[in-house]
Protein backbone atom coordinates (compact mmCIF):
# COMPACT_ATOMS: atom_id res chain seq x y z
CA UNK A 1 0.00 0.00 0.00
CA UNK A 2 1.40 3.35 -1.03
CA UNK A 3 2.08 6.11 1.47
CA UNK A 4 -0.79 8.21 0.08
CA UNK A 5 -3.22 5.30 0.33
CA UNK A 6 -2.13 4.73 3.93
CA UNK A 7 -2.93 8.36 4.71
CA UNK A 8 -6.40 8.06 3.19
CA UNK A 9 -7.02 4.82 5.07
CA UNK A 10 -5.89 6.39 8.36
CA UNK A 11 -8.18 9.39 7.86
CA UNK A 12 -11.09 7.04 7.13
CA UNK A 13 -10.44 5.09 10.36
CA UNK A 14 -10.28 8.32 12.39
CA UNK A 15 -13.60 9.50 10.92
CA UNK A 16 -15.25 6.20 11.86
CA UNK A 17 -13.88 6.42 15.40
CA UNK A 18 -15.11 10.02 15.79
CA UNK A 19 -18.55 9.07 14.49
CA UNK A 20 -18.71 6.17 16.92
CA UNK A 21 -17.75 8.39 19.84
CA UNK A 22 -20.41 10.96 18.86
CA UNK A 23 -23.03 8.23 18.69
CA UNK A 24 -21.94 6.86 22.06
CA UNK A 25 -22.06 10.31 23.64
CA UNK A 26 -25.58 11.01 22.35
CA UNK A 27 -28.02 10.83 25.26
CA UNK A 28 -31.46 9.38 24.67
CA UNK A 29 -34.34 10.35 26.94
CA UNK A 30 -37.02 7.75 27.61
CA UNK A 31 -40.58 9.06 27.92
CA UNK A 32 -43.64 6.98 28.71
CA UNK A 33 -47.26 7.64 29.57
CA UNK A 34 -50.91 7.25 28.73
CA UNK A 35 -53.45 9.07 26.54
CA UNK A 36 -56.88 9.44 28.19
CA UNK A 37 -60.27 10.79 27.16
CA UNK A 38 -60.74 13.94 29.25
CA UNK A 39 -64.46 13.20 29.74
CA UNK A 40 -64.56 9.43 30.34
CA UNK A 41 -60.97 9.01 31.66
CA UNK A 42 -60.64 5.91 29.45
CA UNK A 43 -57.47 5.14 27.51
CA UNK A 44 -57.55 6.05 23.79
CA UNK A 45 -55.99 3.52 21.39
CA UNK A 46 -54.17 4.29 18.11
CA UNK A 47 -53.39 7.92 18.97
CA UNK A 48 -50.87 9.51 16.61
CA UNK A 49 -47.79 10.95 18.34
CA UNK A 50 -45.09 12.79 16.44
CA UNK A 51 -42.52 15.53 17.02
CA UNK A 52 -42.31 18.89 15.29
CA UNK A 53 -39.25 19.16 13.06
CA UNK A 54 -38.66 15.40 13.14
CA UNK A 55 -39.79 12.33 11.23
CA UNK A 56 -40.00 10.28 14.41
CA UNK A 57 -43.32 9.19 15.87
CA UNK A 58 -45.31 6.46 17.55
CA UNK A 59 -48.88 5.43 18.36
CA UNK A 60 -50.61 4.43 21.59
CA UNK A 61 -51.58 0.80 22.16
CA UNK A 62 -55.10 -0.51 22.75
CA UNK A 63 -55.02 0.78 26.35
CA UNK A 64 -53.71 4.23 25.43
CA UNK A 65 -50.17 3.55 26.67
CA UNK A 66 -47.14 4.84 24.77
CA UNK A 67 -43.39 5.13 25.15
CA UNK A 68 -40.48 6.42 23.06
CA UNK A 69 -36.85 7.50 23.10
CA UNK A 70 -35.80 10.96 21.96
CA UNK A 71 -32.37 12.56 21.84
CA UNK A 72 -33.31 16.25 21.50
CA UNK A 73 -34.82 18.40 24.25
CA UNK A 74 -36.79 20.60 24.47
CA UNK A 75 -39.16 19.25 21.83
CA UNK A 76 -42.81 19.82 20.88
CA UNK A 77 -44.84 16.59 20.89
CA UNK A 78 -48.04 16.60 18.84
CA UNK A 79 -50.83 14.25 19.93
CA UNK A 80 -53.80 13.80 17.58
CA UNK A 81 -56.75 11.48 16.99
CA UNK A 82 -59.92 11.70 14.92
CA UNK A 83 -62.73 13.20 16.98
CA UNK A 84 -60.41 14.92 19.50
CA UNK A 85 -58.73 18.30 19.76
CA UNK A 86 -55.06 18.13 18.78
CA UNK A 87 -52.69 18.77 21.68
CA UNK A 88 -49.14 20.15 21.48
CA UNK A 89 -46.99 19.37 24.51
CA UNK A 90 -43.59 20.69 25.52
CA UNK A 91 -41.12 17.93 26.38
CA UNK A 92 -38.25 18.80 28.68
CA UNK A 93 -36.71 17.26 31.78
CA UNK A 94 -39.50 18.28 34.16
CA UNK A 95 -40.87 14.72 34.11
CA UNK A 96 -40.40 11.71 31.84
CA UNK A 97 -43.79 10.30 32.86
CA UNK A 98 -46.75 11.92 31.04
CA UNK A 99 -50.52 11.73 31.34
CA UNK A 100 -52.10 13.24 28.23
CA UNK A 101 -55.80 14.13 28.21
CA UNK A 102 -57.51 14.70 24.87
CA UNK A 103 -60.69 16.74 24.73
CA UNK A 104 -63.49 15.51 22.45
CA UNK A 105 -64.03 17.86 19.52
CA UNK A 106 -67.10 20.06 19.88
CA UNK A 107 -68.33 22.30 17.10
CA UNK A 108 -68.09 25.85 18.46
CA UNK A 109 -69.07 29.21 17.05
CA UNK A 110 -66.14 31.30 15.89
CA UNK A 111 -65.09 33.91 18.46
CA UNK A 112 -64.87 37.47 17.17
CA UNK A 113 -62.80 40.42 18.30
CA UNK A 114 -64.85 43.04 20.15
CA UNK A 115 -63.81 46.67 20.45
CA UNK A 116 -65.38 50.08 20.81
CA UNK A 117 -67.02 51.90 23.70
CA UNK A 118 -70.51 50.66 22.84
CA UNK A 119 -69.66 47.20 24.19
CA UNK A 120 -68.93 48.16 27.79
CA UNK A 121 -71.36 48.97 30.58
CA UNK A 122 -71.16 50.58 34.00
CA UNK A 123 -71.49 48.30 37.03
CA UNK A 124 -71.13 51.02 39.67
CA UNK A 125 -71.10 54.79 39.21
CA UNK A 126 -71.97 57.61 41.58
CA UNK A 127 -70.71 61.18 41.47
CA UNK A 128 -70.22 61.23 45.25
CA UNK A 129 -68.94 57.67 45.76
CA UNK A 130 -65.47 56.41 44.86
CA UNK A 131 -64.82 52.71 44.21
CA UNK A 132 -61.76 51.74 46.26
CA UNK A 133 -61.80 48.09 45.27
CA UNK A 134 -64.02 45.20 44.20
CA UNK A 135 -64.13 41.39 44.06
CA UNK A 136 -66.28 39.23 41.78
CA UNK A 137 -67.74 36.24 43.62
CA UNK A 138 -69.71 33.24 42.32
CA UNK A 139 -73.03 35.05 42.15
CA UNK A 140 -72.29 38.58 43.32
CA UNK A 141 -69.95 41.54 43.10
CA UNK A 142 -68.62 43.05 46.33
CA UNK A 143 -67.74 46.74 46.00
CA UNK A 144 -65.73 48.73 48.56
CA UNK A 145 -66.60 52.42 48.34
CA UNK A 146 -65.98 55.66 50.18
CA UNK A 147 -68.12 58.79 50.26
CA UNK A 148 -66.16 61.75 48.90
CA UNK A 149 -68.23 64.14 51.03
CA UNK A 150 -67.83 62.46 54.42
CA UNK A 151 -64.75 60.25 53.79
CA UNK A 152 -66.75 57.33 55.24
CA UNK A 153 -66.52 53.86 53.68
CA UNK A 154 -68.91 50.96 53.12
CA UNK A 155 -69.18 47.56 51.40
CA UNK A 156 -72.00 46.92 48.92
CA UNK A 157 -73.01 43.57 47.42
CA UNK A 158 -74.56 43.66 43.93
CA UNK A 159 -75.92 40.93 41.70
CA UNK A 160 -74.86 40.64 38.07
CA UNK A 161 -77.92 42.64 36.97
CA UNK A 162 -76.56 45.61 38.91
CA UNK A 163 -79.10 45.54 41.75
CA UNK A 164 -77.91 46.02 45.33
CA UNK A 165 -78.75 42.88 47.32
CA UNK A 166 -76.90 43.58 50.58
CA UNK A 167 -74.91 46.32 52.27
CA UNK A 168 -73.38 47.27 55.60
CA UNK A 169 -73.55 50.36 57.72
CA UNK A 170 -70.84 52.97 57.38
CA UNK A 171 -67.52 51.41 58.39
CA UNK A 172 -65.68 52.75 61.41
CA UNK A 173 -62.37 51.41 60.08
CA UNK A 174 -60.15 52.76 57.32
CA UNK A 175 -60.29 50.07 54.61
CA UNK A 176 -57.55 49.75 51.98
CA UNK A 177 -58.74 46.90 49.76
CA UNK A 178 -60.81 43.74 49.38
CA UNK A 179 -59.27 40.29 49.25
CA UNK A 180 -60.73 36.95 48.16
CA UNK A 181 -58.94 34.02 49.79
CA UNK A 182 -58.33 30.54 48.38
CA UNK A 183 -61.42 29.22 50.18
CA UNK A 184 -63.69 31.79 48.51
CA UNK A 185 -64.17 34.13 51.48
CA UNK A 186 -64.16 37.93 51.00
CA UNK A 187 -62.15 40.08 53.43
CA UNK A 188 -61.76 43.80 54.08
CA UNK A 189 -58.13 44.74 54.75
CA UNK A 190 -56.93 47.81 56.63
CA UNK A 191 -53.38 48.94 57.33
CA UNK A 192 -53.07 46.51 60.27
CA UNK A 193 -56.10 44.19 60.35
CA UNK A 194 -58.28 41.89 58.24
CA UNK A 195 -62.03 41.33 58.59
CA UNK A 196 -64.10 38.61 56.92
CA UNK A 197 -67.25 39.80 55.15
CA UNK A 198 -70.33 37.84 56.22
CA UNK A 199 -73.68 38.19 54.49
CA UNK A 200 -76.81 37.81 56.58
CA UNK A 201 -79.80 38.32 54.26
CA UNK A 202 -79.56 41.97 53.20
CA UNK A 203 -76.89 42.89 55.73
CA UNK A 204 -73.13 42.64 55.40
CA UNK A 205 -71.14 42.28 58.61
CA UNK A 206 -67.40 42.28 59.30
CA UNK A 207 -66.41 39.37 61.54
CA UNK A 208 -63.34 37.51 62.82
CA UNK A 209 -60.88 40.43 63.00
CA UNK A 210 -57.24 39.30 62.86
CA UNK A 211 -53.89 41.06 62.74
CA UNK A 212 -52.81 41.69 59.15
CA UNK A 213 -49.41 40.01 59.66
CA UNK A 214 -51.03 36.80 60.83
CA UNK A 215 -53.58 36.99 58.00
CA UNK A 216 -50.78 37.41 55.45
CA UNK A 217 -48.85 34.47 56.89
CA UNK A 218 -51.87 32.16 56.75
CA UNK A 219 -54.05 33.14 53.80
CA UNK A 220 -52.37 35.52 51.35
CA UNK A 221 -50.04 32.86 49.96
CA UNK A 222 -52.75 30.21 49.71
CA UNK A 223 -53.67 30.61 46.04
CA UNK A 224 -55.98 27.65 45.39
CA UNK A 225 -57.81 24.87 47.20
CA UNK A 226 -59.57 21.58 46.49
CA UNK A 227 -61.40 19.22 48.80
CA UNK A 228 -58.18 17.48 49.82
CA UNK A 229 -55.41 19.97 49.02
CA UNK A 230 -54.27 23.52 49.58
CA UNK A 231 -51.82 25.05 47.10
CA UNK A 232 -49.32 27.52 48.55
CA UNK A 233 -47.11 30.10 46.85
CA UNK A 234 -43.85 31.22 48.48
CA UNK A 235 -41.66 34.09 47.26
CA UNK A 236 -37.92 33.67 47.76
CA UNK A 237 -34.67 35.44 46.76
CA UNK A 238 -36.25 38.90 46.97
CA UNK A 239 -39.21 37.85 44.83
CA UNK A 240 -37.08 36.53 41.94
CA UNK A 241 -37.99 32.91 42.76
CA UNK A 242 -41.47 31.54 43.36
CA UNK A 243 -42.07 28.05 44.76
CA UNK A 244 -45.44 26.28 44.68
CA UNK A 245 -46.39 23.59 47.21
CA UNK A 246 -49.31 21.25 47.73
CA UNK A 247 -50.44 20.73 51.33
CA UNK A 248 -52.64 17.82 52.39
CA UNK A 249 -55.57 19.32 54.33
CA UNK A 250 -55.78 16.29 56.65
CA UNK A 251 -52.15 15.40 57.36
CA UNK A 252 -50.66 18.89 56.72
CA UNK A 253 -47.85 17.23 54.77
CA UNK A 254 -46.23 19.59 52.29
CA UNK A 255 -44.66 18.69 48.95
CA UNK A 256 -43.13 21.03 46.38
CA UNK A 257 -44.65 21.08 42.89
CA UNK A 258 -42.27 23.40 41.08
CA UNK A 259 -39.95 26.37 41.56
CA UNK A 260 -39.78 29.25 39.07
CA UNK A 261 -36.70 31.47 38.99
CA UNK A 262 -35.77 34.52 36.97
CA UNK A 263 -32.13 33.52 36.58
CA UNK A 264 -31.18 36.73 34.75
CA UNK A 265 -32.41 38.88 37.65
CA UNK A 266 -30.72 36.73 40.30
CA UNK A 267 -27.41 37.01 38.38
CA UNK A 268 -27.87 40.79 38.25
CA UNK A 269 -28.35 40.83 42.01
CA UNK A 270 -25.16 38.86 42.59
CA UNK A 271 -23.23 41.32 40.40
CA UNK A 272 -24.78 44.42 42.01
CA UNK A 273 -24.54 44.23 45.83
CA UNK A 274 -26.07 47.71 46.20
CA UNK A 275 -29.22 46.56 44.41
CA UNK A 276 -29.43 43.64 46.82
CA UNK A 277 -29.02 45.99 49.81
CA UNK A 278 -31.82 48.24 48.52
CA UNK A 279 -34.12 45.23 48.02
CA UNK A 280 -33.54 44.16 51.61
CA UNK A 281 -34.82 47.57 52.80
CA UNK A 282 -38.57 47.17 53.28
CA UNK A 283 -38.99 50.76 54.55
CA UNK A 284 -38.81 53.58 52.01
CA UNK A 285 -35.83 55.94 52.50
CA UNK A 286 -36.53 59.56 53.45
CA UNK A 287 -33.97 61.28 51.24
CA UNK A 288 -35.11 62.10 47.70
CA UNK A 289 -32.12 60.56 45.90
CA UNK A 290 -32.19 57.42 48.06
CA UNK A 291 -35.94 57.11 47.53
CA UNK A 292 -35.56 57.33 43.74
CA UNK A 293 -32.94 54.55 43.76
CA UNK A 294 -35.00 52.43 46.17
CA UNK A 295 -38.19 52.86 44.14
CA UNK A 296 -36.45 52.03 40.84
CA UNK A 297 -34.98 48.82 42.26
CA UNK A 298 -38.21 47.66 43.96
CA UNK A 299 -40.83 48.69 41.42
CA UNK A 300 -39.07 48.50 38.06
CA UNK A 301 -35.75 46.64 38.01
CA UNK A 302 -36.57 43.74 40.35
CA UNK A 303 -40.32 43.47 40.41
CA UNK A 304 -41.46 40.13 41.92
CA UNK A 305 -42.10 37.38 39.40
CA UNK A 306 -45.66 37.43 38.08
CA UNK A 307 -46.83 33.80 38.03
CA UNK A 308 -50.15 32.09 38.69
CA UNK A 309 -51.53 28.81 39.99
CA UNK A 310 -55.22 28.07 39.51
CA UNK A 311 -57.74 25.29 39.08
CA UNK A 312 -59.07 24.91 35.53
CA UNK A 313 -61.58 22.11 35.12
CA UNK A 314 -59.96 18.92 36.39
CA UNK A 315 -56.42 20.34 36.45
CA UNK A 316 -54.19 22.47 38.61
CA UNK A 317 -52.29 24.76 36.23
CA UNK A 318 -49.09 26.65 36.97
CA UNK A 319 -48.26 29.53 34.62
CA UNK A 320 -44.51 30.10 34.37
CA UNK A 321 -44.30 33.57 32.84
CA UNK A 322 -40.49 33.51 32.91
CA UNK A 323 -40.24 30.49 30.57
CA UNK A 324 -43.65 31.09 28.97
CA UNK A 325 -45.06 27.65 29.85
CA UNK A 326 -48.11 26.07 31.50
CA UNK A 327 -47.61 23.02 33.72
CA UNK A 328 -50.67 20.80 34.18
CA UNK A 329 -51.14 18.72 37.32
CA UNK A 330 -53.95 16.39 38.31
CA UNK A 331 -56.12 17.43 41.25
CA UNK A 332 -54.00 15.33 43.61
CA UNK A 333 -50.94 17.35 42.56
CA UNK A 334 -49.27 14.71 40.36
CA UNK A 335 -47.64 15.97 37.14
CA UNK A 336 -49.51 15.46 33.84
CA UNK A 337 -47.94 17.49 31.00
CA UNK A 338 -46.67 20.93 29.92
CA UNK A 339 -47.51 23.43 27.14
CA UNK A 340 -45.45 26.19 25.56
CA UNK A 341 -47.22 29.58 25.52
CA UNK A 342 -46.73 31.01 22.03
CA UNK A 343 -46.15 34.55 23.28
CA UNK A 344 -43.53 35.41 20.64
CA UNK A 345 -46.13 35.06 17.88
CA UNK A 346 -47.97 38.17 19.15
CA UNK A 347 -46.63 41.48 17.86
CA UNK A 348 -49.32 43.72 19.37
CA UNK A 349 -47.65 45.49 22.26
CA UNK A 350 -45.82 44.08 25.27
CA UNK A 351 -46.96 41.04 27.21
CA UNK A 352 -48.28 42.05 30.63
CA UNK A 353 -47.51 38.57 32.08
CA UNK A 354 -50.87 38.74 33.87
CA UNK A 355 -53.05 35.63 33.80
CA UNK A 356 -56.85 35.85 34.15
CA UNK A 357 -59.12 32.87 34.76
CA UNK A 358 -62.81 32.64 33.93
CA UNK A 359 -63.65 29.82 36.34
CA UNK A 360 -67.26 29.51 35.18
CA UNK A 361 -66.25 28.89 31.57
CA UNK A 362 -62.86 27.23 32.32
CA UNK A 363 -61.03 29.69 30.06
CA UNK A 364 -57.70 31.44 30.42
CA UNK A 365 -56.77 34.92 29.20
CA UNK A 366 -53.76 37.21 29.15
CA UNK A 367 -53.18 40.78 27.99
CA UNK A 368 -50.81 42.75 25.80
CA UNK A 369 -50.34 46.51 26.30
CA UNK A 370 -49.63 49.09 23.63
CA UNK A 371 -49.73 52.86 24.23
CA UNK A 372 -52.01 52.37 27.24
CA UNK A 373 -54.50 50.13 25.46
CA UNK A 374 -55.07 46.60 26.73
CA UNK A 375 -55.70 43.77 24.27
CA UNK A 376 -57.22 40.61 25.71
CA UNK A 377 -56.15 37.23 24.30
CA UNK A 378 -57.58 33.81 25.06
CA UNK A 379 -55.12 30.95 25.65
CA UNK A 380 -55.73 27.62 23.88
CA UNK A 381 -55.14 24.98 26.56
CA UNK A 382 -54.47 22.32 23.93
CA UNK A 383 -51.79 24.07 21.88
CA UNK A 384 -50.63 27.15 23.84
CA UNK A 385 -51.74 29.41 20.97
CA UNK A 386 -53.18 32.86 21.70
CA UNK A 387 -56.11 34.51 19.99
CA UNK A 388 -57.25 38.12 20.33
CA UNK A 389 -60.83 38.46 21.56
CA UNK A 390 -61.14 41.98 22.96
CA UNK A 391 -59.74 45.51 22.84
CA UNK A 392 -60.63 47.20 26.14
CA UNK A 393 -62.15 50.60 25.51
CA UNK A 394 -60.44 52.53 28.33
CA UNK A 395 -56.76 53.44 28.63
CA UNK A 396 -54.87 51.82 31.52
CA UNK A 397 -57.77 49.97 33.19
CA UNK A 398 -57.11 48.88 36.77
CA UNK A 399 -57.58 45.48 38.43
CA UNK A 400 -58.94 43.26 35.67
CA UNK A 401 -61.04 40.24 36.65
CA UNK A 402 -62.93 37.89 34.33
CA UNK A 403 -66.15 36.11 35.19
CA UNK A 404 -68.74 34.35 33.06
CA UNK A 405 -67.72 35.97 29.78
CA UNK A 406 -67.19 39.52 31.13
CA UNK A 407 -64.01 41.39 31.93
CA UNK A 408 -64.41 43.72 34.94
CA UNK A 409 -62.11 46.65 35.69
CA UNK A 410 -61.81 49.97 37.51
CA UNK A 411 -61.37 53.24 35.66
CA UNK A 412 -61.47 56.97 36.29
CA UNK A 413 -63.29 58.60 33.40
CA UNK A 414 -62.34 62.17 32.54
CA UNK A 415 -64.97 64.65 33.66
CA UNK A 416 -66.55 62.25 36.16
CA UNK A 417 -65.10 63.85 39.28
CA UNK A 418 -62.46 62.39 41.55
CA UNK A 419 -63.98 58.94 41.81
CA UNK A 420 -63.15 55.63 40.16
CA UNK A 421 -65.96 53.64 38.62
CA UNK A 422 -66.50 49.92 38.01
CA UNK A 423 -67.07 48.76 34.42
CA UNK A 424 -67.49 45.49 32.64
CA UNK A 425 -66.93 44.54 29.03
CA UNK A 426 -68.57 41.59 27.25
CA UNK A 427 -65.92 39.31 25.75
CA UNK A 428 -68.25 37.65 23.23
Amino acid sequence: MSFRNRQIFLIFILVLIAAGQTSAQRKYNFFYGKVLDQVTNNGIPDVNIYFEGSRKGTISNNKGDFSFYIDTLPMIMVVSHIGYETKKLLLDKTSFSLIVYLQPKIQQLEEIVISGKSNYETVFRDQYLNVIDYEVDTGNIFVLINDLRSARSAVICKDFKGDTVAWNKILTINPKKLFKDCLGNIHVLTGDSAFQVFRDSKRLMLIYPVALKKFNDVLVNCVCSTRDMLFIRKFEKNGQTVSYYKVDRITNQRQILTAIEDSLKTKMLRRNPRDNDLLMQSVQPIGREDFVDWSYVHKILYRPISTALCKIGDFICIFNTVAGTIEFYKIDGSYAFKLQLLIKNIKEGNWSKDIYIDEGKSKVYTTFIQNGYYFLYTVDLNTGELKKVLSIAHLYPEKLQIHDGYVYYLYHEAGSGDNKELFRHSIF
